[in-house]
Parts: structure tokens; sequence; C-alpha cells
């Protein structure tokens, strides 16, 4: 068999560099940094939100219900129970976040709770 001979015209028929092909190209916006991104007012509407009346208190009392002083480990073990609680809201795993909050209302009864007698 006979080698295949090559098309004298094959380089007619390859595509060409298009000249004017730049000055159809997008061109960056002269005004983008005038304006900055509106934030859609809409974007939110339907996810829910926390419910500000349903957070542990922002700061923990020196005292118990009963007016005795708390010491500062049952302080700091509120407090870990606390941070505990705010990290699984950050990773916002359901079964985190409840059993994270149980065991922070739990603590802080048990701290703060007063004496049931």
């Amino acid at each position: 068999m006979a080698a295949p001979v090559a098309d004298p015209y094959a380089s007619q028929y390859q595509p060409q560099p298009d000249s004017y092909a730049s000055q159809y190209q997008p061109q960056p916006d002269p005004y983008a940094s005038q304006y900055p991104p509106q934030q859609d007012p809409y974007a939110n509407q339907y996810q829910p939100q926390p419910d500000p009346y349903d957070q542990p208190p922002a700061v923990l009392p020196v005292d118990d219900a009963d007016g005795n002083s708390v010491s500062s480990s049952d302080r700091e073990d509120v407090q870990e129970a606390r941070a505990d609680y705010e990290d699984a809201l950050a990773e916002g795993d359901k079964s985190d976040i409840e059993e994270a909050r149980e065991e922070y209302e739990e603590q802080y009864e048990e701290v703060y709770g007063g004496d049931s007698d």
C-alpha cells in the first residue's frame, strides 16, 4: 500500500486568526469601582432567623439565685458549656446544637439555679 499523499491545499483550509477578535472581547466596567455591589434586601427573607430571646445570658452573674457567691471554677464550667454551645451554633448541626444547649442549660441550672428546698 502506498503512503498517503499530503494535500498541497491543506494550509488554505486552516482557520486563520481573526485580527478583529480582540475588539469584541468584554471590557471591564469602568464604573464598577464607583458603585459598590448592593445587597439583596430579600435574600434572607425566607430563611429562619434565630430568636434573639432564645439565647443564653451574655454575662454570667457572680451570685446564684439565692444570693450565694458562685465559685470561679463553677463559672468556668458554665463558660465552657456555653463555648461548646456557641461552637455548635456556628457549625449549624441541629442535633449538636440541641445537645450542647441542653448541657449548657443543665450546667447553668446546677450552678445558678439555687436550692430547691
